[in-house]
């Protein structure tokens, strides 16, 4: 399966650090570096992963649409439903 396929599954739920790793080692990081879509108030923005961590993403907005003017913000505990690889 190439980058661009794995691009394409939704993000899982947390799990162990043990898992998160083997995922990390099978897949690589590219998975994480993207472009994907949050979701807020109900729209989809585009926006880059800079961290993540158990429990968190932090992205940063990459759509003109976006109506805040904020750099970065945290997405607690991201599902597939709040948190996606851009479509």
């Amino acid at each position: 399966m190439g980058a661009a396929d794995r691009l394409r599954l939704p993000i899982g739920a947390a799990g162990p650090y043990e898992r998160a790793e083997e995922e990390v080692r099978r897949t690589g990081l590219d998975v994480l570096a993207g472009q994907w879509e949050f979701l807020e108030d109900g729209e989809w923005y585009r926006c880059v992963i800079l961290a993540a961590a158990a429990g968190e993403v932090r992205v940063r907005p990459a759509d003109h649409r976006y109506p805040h003017h904020r750099y970065a913000l945290t997405l607690e505990r991201p599902t597939p439903e709040t948190l996606r690889p851009q479509r």
